[in-house]
């Protein structure tokens, strides 16, 4: 079995880094340490593994005496699945000490505990090494985001637990990170709607659940007609614009579409900060709800230029933005 040793940079500022790799790709995160020939990178969409031979540049991860010593002190939670005829059996470590196993059967049903397993967040490991997903774990189950990821560190889904069973909300992605499930739960069922997306981001199919099974159809044949107005304002060349947002790492991350065809997107952090900006959003207003406020985006350019924050109607506050797309307040 493989010896993992992984240093933790709290004094980084969260996904401060640029990280260039030869095959072009540009990454934005913190190194939070080594994981054998790979830096172990948090980025907004989870961690990523990436091999030292594929970064351009040195990477700067000298630590001081004083760091080094407070790192060592730094709890890392750790689970290694190891699947066997009849299921597979999970082990809990802290800093490489076994404290606890769970054993389940092959159709994933706990059936023993053994040891004591501290709450955290915790990442899983195959028995190869390879990463799997990061856990929130409460009371010996999962109680938070349960996030998993393809083998090269890519988002395959996330999930959100409660007392072991799905609740709220469950996002699926393809290994090319785009969108192709959304689903909603409650209690372990499917209770809301689950969306199927096709590779540019339209609906392919959208079904109504009520606490397991499939629920009254009016709320479907609303929904027919509201597409059916948007599709005589597209035949009429009026672009109708859209947005769908997903919750990640300290922020949220905004998709933009043109008569239901994906054409950019946009993240901002939680003091609204945007950190990226890519394909094309179009120079308009792109609202943004939630259950509080709407988040009202003016973009220019391809670039945010204004930000008002509306309740209840009226504007609660206004941000002017920097090049570098840093939130100004007025």
């Amino acid at each position: 079995m493989k010896i993992f040793f992984i240093l933790f940079f709290s004094f980084l500022n969260l996904y401060s880094e640029k990280i260039e790799l030869k095959d072009g790709t540009v990454i934005y995160g913190d190194f939070e340490g080594f994981l054998d020939d790979y830096y172990v990178i948090r980025t907004k969409y989870g961690v990523l593994s990436v091999s030292s031979s594929d970064i351009i540049s040195p990477v700067n991860i000298a630590l001081s005496t004083e760091a080094v010593s407070k790192t060592e002190t730094k709890e890392e939670f750790r689970i290694v699945t190891q699947k066997k005829e009849n299921g597979y059996d999970r082990y809990f470590y802290i800093n490489s000490i076994s404290v606890a196993t769970q054993t389940f059967d092959s159709n994933g049903i706990l059936i023993n505990v053994s040891g004591v397993i501290k709450d955290g967040i915790y990442y899983e490991y195959d028995d190869k090494g390879n990463m799997m997903a990061e856990r929130t774990i409460k009371n010996g189950i999962e109680n938070g985001p349960v996030i998993e990821f393809y083998p090269d560190g890519i988002v395959k889904s996330r999930i959100d637990f409660k007392d072991g069973k799905i609740n709220g909300k469950a996002f699926f992605y393809t290994p090319d990170s785009k969108l192709i499930l959304e689903q909603t739960f409650s209690n372990g069922v499917l209770d809301g709607f689950s969306t199927e997306y096709d590779f540019d981001g339209n609906i392919k199919s959208r079904v109504l659940y009520s606490n397991g099974k499939l629920a009254d159809t009016a709320k479907l044949v609303e929904d027919k007609k509201e597409d059916s107005l948007k599709e005589d304002k597209k035949s009429k060349n009026i672009d109708i614009y859209s947005v769908k947002t997903i919750n990640i790492a300290r922020g949220k991350k905004a998709f933009v579409y043109s008569n239901n065809k994906y054409i950019g997107s946009f993240t901002f952090d939680k003091e609204y900060n945007v950190i990226d900006v890519t394909g094309k959003v179009p120079n308009t207003v792109i609202d943004i709800k939630d259950p509080k406020n709407t988040l009202s985006f003016k973009f220019e350019n391809n670039w945010p230029k204004e930000l008002k924050i509306i309740k209840s109607g009226n504007i609660e506050e206004e941000y002017l933005y920097d090049e570098n797309g840093k939130a100004i307040k007025k």
